[in-house]
């Protein structure tokens, strides 16, 4: 009987200890949200998107390690509809670009691109891969993966329906994946059934540009050691040029420790990071200016780095 009795401990303690051992997987959403149709012919029609992954099981951890993004999408929606000659230089005449993430620069999507296949059923928005082994948010709508812009370089958008999807296992080519680090391994977690496109997609016309240039103040504020810069850019006397943007931090003594932004940029609302961990505590300032057509404008605000 006694020996009975500690086979049965032990057997519960070997099952305690597998119990234990058990990997954590984490479960999420994978949603793109606020698409929304910017109809301001400034130069021409664009569609924007949002892509959150989200991390919907708060006890355990999501470290991202490395995600590819495809979506199939109707063609349609461009006027005039590719493919444009010649054949394979569909990007000369539409950008697929990235205006905002929140993962660290460093790791932010590679490699976003139109693929226009002879069979319409076949084109692909490729929102590139990444690797960035950073820890996914809880809280909804979750972490920013990418917010991404459609512009047709050659004219307007049809009104159709975008139709866009994921594109989802079982497909073997350009299939959505989503990798975590699992007991520090690196796990496939993807799970169509969670992934989802928001069906409401919004119109924003002229009278949704920016009206005036904006410095916002930046947030969190204090910070330790990461924050956000917001800014908006208007259009200037009805022209359609890019406006030069230059958003540059100074110390206290007036020296720039860095260089944000420094480029043409369009009309619109821009977020921006600025991870000082290289740098001390204490008060930075930033500055933003602006040029359009031969306006200027010019504003500085105060921030505060507590480490």
């Amino acid at each position: 009987m006694k020996g009975a009795i500690q086979i049965v401990v032990g057997l519960l303690v070997t099952v305690f200890t597998l119990n234990r051992a058990l990997p954590q997987v984490p479960t999420y959403t994978l949603c793109v949200r606020n698409i929304t149709h910017i109809s301001i012919n400034y130069p021409n029609d664009a569609i924007v998107f949002d892509v959150y992954l989200l991390n919907t099981n708060p006890s355990t951890e999501f470290k991202l390690a490395g995600g590819q993004f495809y979506h199939s999408f109707n063609r349609n929606i461009f006027n005039p509809p590719p493919p444009y000659p010649p054949v394979g230089n569909d990007s000369t005449y539409i950008s697929y670009k990235i205006l905002d993430s929140e993962l660290p620069t460093i790791w932010q999507l590679r490699n976003h691109s139109f693929l226009i296949a002879t069979n319409p059923s076949a084109d692909v928005l490729a929102i590139g891969k990444t690797f960035p082994n950073v820890i996914i948010d809880t809280v909804y709508p979750g972490t920013l993966i990418a917010k991404m812009r459609i512009w047709n370089k050659l004219g307007s958008m049809n009104n159709v329906p975008l139709n866009l999807q994921w594109r989802n296992p079982p497909i073997v080519s350009f299939a959505t994946k989503i990798f975590a680090v699992v007991n520090n391994f690196l796990r496939d977690i993807t799970t169509p059934t969670t992934h989802c496109i928001e069906s409401i997609t919004n119109i924003r016309t002229e009278n949704d540009i920016p009206a005036k240039f904006i410095l916002y103040q930046n947030y969190p504020n204090p910070f330790n050691p990461v924050t956000i810069i917001a800014f908006t850019i208007p259009r200037v006397a009805q022209t359609n040029s890019l406006c030069y943007v230059r958003l540059s931090v100074y110390d206290v003594t007036g020296k720039e420790v860095t260089r944000l932004v420094d480029e043409y940029r369009n009309v619109g609302y821009y977020k921006v990071e600025w991870d000082g961990s290289e740098f001390g505590s204490g008060i930075y300032l930033y500055k933003l200016e602006n040029e359009n057509g031969g306006n200027k404008f010019s504003d500085t605000k105060r921030m505060m780095m507590l480490k």
